[in-house]
């Protein structure tokens, strides 16, 4: 999936991006948002330099490798790349360094800025998350100390993001997005 690329964009233009709203001249009936986020394409904006960091990092490693992704609380945007250099790899596992990348994250919360999900890299022609995955993201729904309505979860094969999000809501599925660069 291509990644679109936004130049001159509004606030407010962006804003109804993350939030699903194309501008509209009469009000809309309103539906419930956890049915409206499992039917349309859901949107991921992400910093070019993000994007960028993450080919950059992933793209020069083996699989399996990768990341905390970190942007705006309350924003579905991601604004900062923190690569998991200190995790553990395997050819077929990516097992994150929880520890370190928390004392990290404590730093981007005093700013106003929390973890939106992770990213790593897969083996090439591996274009979507896999059980151990899923399993990684149940754990992390479970930690009564993430509270995220959402996780967001690409996957980096060969030079490619492949944007994914898993809902609180059904952890086991996961839902390609469209990846939006600003």
């Amino acid at each position: 999936m291509d990644a679109v690329i936004l130049k001159d964009v509004a606030l407010s233009d962006l804003l109804s991006i993350i939030h699903h709203t194309p501008p509209s001249p009469r009000p809309r009936k309103r539906r419930s948002r956890r049915r409206q986020h499992h039917r349309l394409t859901p949107v991921i904006l992400m910093a070019q330099t993000v994007y960028q960091d993450i080919i950059n990092h992933l793209a020069t490693k083996p699989p399996e490798a990768g990341g905390v992704l970190i942007g705006p609380r309350d924003h579905r945007s991601v604004s900062h790349y923190v690569p998991d250099d200190t995790g553990t790899s395997s050819p077929t596992s990516f097992t994150f360094d929880h520890k370190r990348l928390n004392e990290i994250l404590r730093d981007y919360v005093r700013l106003g800025l929390d973890a939106k999900g992770f990213v790593h890299s897969h083996p090439p022609g591996v274009h979507r998350l896999s059980s151990g995955d899923h399993a990684f993201i149940r754990t992390q729904l479970s930690n009564p100390k993430n509270t995220p309505g959402e996780i967001l979860m690409p996957i980096v094969v060969g030079r490619e993001i492949i944007p994914y999000i898993v809902y609180a809501d059904q952890p086991q599925r996961s839902v390609e997005a469209e990846l939006r660069l600003f």
